[in-house]
Formats: C-alpha cells, structure tokens, sequence
C-alpha cells in the first residue's frame, strides 16, 4: 500500500476523508492541511514509504499542555521538561479564550485552545518553549545570528 493511502494516523482510508478539492496525492504534498501546523508531514511520508521512521523528536514537541488556572498553562514537551507559562505575560489576550480546552496538537507543534467561536487558535510550541527554557532561548538566538550572518 503506498503512502497517500494513509490517513495522518497512519491507517487505511479512502480518499473520502479529505476535504473538498483534495485528493490522495495531496497527502504527500507538505503543507497538506490548512492549518500549517504539521512540519513533520515529509518524515512521516518518507517512513511510511519505507525509509527509516525519525529517531529523535525536535526539543520544542509539545507532548502536553493543561490550563491550570487563571492565564497559566502547564507545558510538558517530549524531552521531559515541564513548565508553567503565564499567557498574560506573553501578551496574549485570554478573554475570549476557553482555556479548560488548552491541549498539545496531534504532531506536537503547537498549543490547541478553542476561542469563543469554537475556533481552534494555535500558538507555537517553539515560541511557548522560548518562554520557559532559557537554553532553549539562548540556541534560537544563536541560530537566527548564524542565519543573518549568512
């Protein structure tokens, strides 16, 4: 079975699941979905064709996120490291935001919470880990200096 017969989950599906104007080939497309949430999509394609499966998550795969009160939410990413981070004082506007629906996404890229709308808003999982891991912060620093020196 080739790997555009494969939902995102890793099961057979028919090209049914996809949304309107989508089709099989488009699952092996990179920016399949509207979201842009799913970097990992070309790994997971070359797995399923049969290359060897990544060995490592990146340091910011949110493995968990929970709202534990107020505009807090606790953090735990696939590494081991856990924090508490304080959206207020990332200046973002909680008041329309049902923050008891705060969760990590499904590829681990992101903070899923749903607005008042019933919209899903994502906030990123790189910028949440910058937030909270100094270190972290210190390479992404590091990264865009060697990226602007180039």
């Amino acid at each position: 079975m080739s790997a555009s017969s494969y939902s995102r989950t890793g099961t057979a599906s028919p090209a049914s699941d996809l949304p309107a104007g989508r089709t099989n080939s488009d699952r092996d497309n990179p920016h399949f979905g509207t979201s842009g949430e799913e970097p990992r999509t070309i790994e997971v394609t070359r797995w399923l064709k049969g290359d060897s499966a990544p060995t490592e998550l990146p340091t910011e795969h949110l493995a968990s996120a929970q709202h534990v009160g107020k505009t807090k939410v606790l953090l735990r990413f696939s590494d081991g490291h856990r924090a508490t981070v304080d959206l207020a004082k990332l200046d973002i506007d909680t008041s329309l935001l049902k923050l008891d629906t705060m969760r990590a996404s499904s590829w681990g890229s992101a903070a899923e919470v749903e607005d008042a709308n019933g919209h899903t808003i994502h906030l990123d999982s790189a910028v949440l880990r910058s937030h909270c891991d100094s270190r972290y912060a210190a390479e992404l620093r590091k990264a865009i200096a060697e990226l602007t020196t180039q």
